[in-house]
């Protein structure tokens, strides 16, 4: 917040006003050295995963950290390469988890559509995508796709979105 001074309040000559007002419009002494930037910590990886892939065709990808709009590219970079080294389904090691949104399920379905072979859904279209997903014959937790180990956290949410969990 700027101060305004009016130099007719002072009864000292014009000089020492202008220094008054100079002092006060100059944050910092002559000798003042800026402080040195504070580091800032870089932020957590949100998600890793890490992959297992067994000679029949079958990889796990064991998750840990949250599975959100914020990680899913990291998920989705992994399922691709599992598919491209071979995969032929997938098992999805949930026992790290500490959250899922929708863009996470949404990422989910696309690892099944993926090693199903079909078209994967763009998260960019938004209603229409979750539509699909709901209506889709590739569901998370069947023959292309296995969740394991699903936390009690995240259970929940899993089944109002129409996912079967298996007990």
């Amino acid at each position: 917040m700027a101060t305004a001074i009016s130099i007719k309040h002072f009864t000292g000559t014009r000089s020492r006003v202008a220094a008054i007002i100079d002092a006060l419009t100059q944050p910092f002494a002559r000798n003042h050295t800026e402080p040195a930037p504070v580091a800032r910590p870089q932020p957590a990886q949100l998600l890793s995963v890490e992959t297992h892939a067994a000679p029949n065709g079958i990889t796990t990808l064991c998750l840990s950290g949250e599975l959100t709009h914020k990680s899913t590219a990291t998920f989705a970079d992994t399922a691709r390469a599992a598919y491209a080294a071979g995969a032929t389904a997938l098992v999805v090691d949930l026992a790290g988890v500490s959250k899922l949104s929708v863009a996470g399920l949404l990422a989910l379905h696309n690892a099944a559509r993926l090693v199903a072979g079909d078209p994967l859904l763009d998260p960019d279209d938004g209603w229409s995508a979750l539509r699909a997903m709901q209506a889709g014959t590739i569901a998370v937790n069947g023959p292309y796709l296995r969740l394991a180990n699903v936390p009690p956290a995240v259970e929940p949410f899993l089944r109002a979105n129409g996912v079967a969990v298996r007990d």
